[in-house]
């Protein structure tokens, strides 16, 4: 990071670079200067999808500082972060709200600290938006291993604040299940692929373990989930969620 920020003009030049710098920064706790660089400049989206995906790196910027308002009891603070960690400004390019890919998991966590503030009302409408939608359980592509699997898991969390615990736990074994089964077809790492397919191949073997450690999570087996979770971590360190 340091290097990127030294060398920023340079950096800047190109849109896959600077993503770099932003997540970085993002990584390092720098959520503001993260933001700051994602506001204004125009990442040029290819068709079928970017290098990468810079909408993930603003969420993920207002959801700690969301968590960082609920730590400190600021919920009225945190619910503003929350909302705005879904409502990407146009130069991203990028569907926003409701048909973001990171809405369910925005409507959980405002839900949550709506309900510590006291306002149950609005807790409850925000979890009853996260659980809209479910894929259907024989479906069996909607519950693959892959940055969706984080939407289930935050509209398992969702159906327990509503008191529909039989639902969640389907949704948490059907993770469990579908990371067991993603492992079983996978081959092991090849250390030798090039760098950016080595690196695709450790982020997916990472996330898979990830998925198994929020199935476990949802469930309440903290010693599985962590053992997850550290696997997760001995192959991709710098696997954010």
């Amino acid at each position: 990071l340091t290097i990127m920020e030294k060398n920023h003009n340079v950096v800047n030049l190109r849109d896959d670079a600077l993503s770099h710098e932003i997540a970085l920064k993002v990584f390092m706790g720098k959520y503001n200067e993260a933001l700051d660089l994602m506001t204004n400049r125009r990442f040029n989206v290819w068709e079928g999808g970017a290098r990468f995906n810079v909408n993930d790196y603003w969420t993920d910027a207002y959801m700690m500082l969301g968590h960082a308002g609920m730590n400190k009891g600021n919920f009225k603070k945190a619910i503003e972060y929350y909302k705005l960690s879904v409502d990407y400004p146009s130069n991203l390019q990028t569907a926003r709200g409701s048909s973001s890919g990171r809405f369910q998991e925005a409507s959980f966590w405002s839900g949550v600290a709506y309900d510590a503030a006291g306002d149950t009302k609005r807790a409850l409408k925000e979890w009853n938006n996260a659980v809209e939608n479910i894929p259907e359980s024989g479906n069996s592509r909607s519950f693959a291993v892959g940055s969706g699997s984080m939407s289930l898991f935050y509209q398992a969390l969702s159906l327990e604040k509503l008191g529909q615990n039989e639902r969640a736990s389907e949704i948490f074994n059907r993770l469990i299940s579908s990371g067991n089964r993603s492992l079983q077809n996978r081959d092991q790492i090849d250390f030798f692929a090039k760098f950016g397919q080595q690196q695709s191949q450790r982020s997916s073997l990472g996330m898979t373990h990830f998925v198994i450690g929020l199935g476990y999570l949802g469930l309440d087996r903290r010693a599985d989930a962590e053992t997850e979770f550290r696997k997760a971590l001995e192959i991709c360190p710098d696997h954010f969620y």
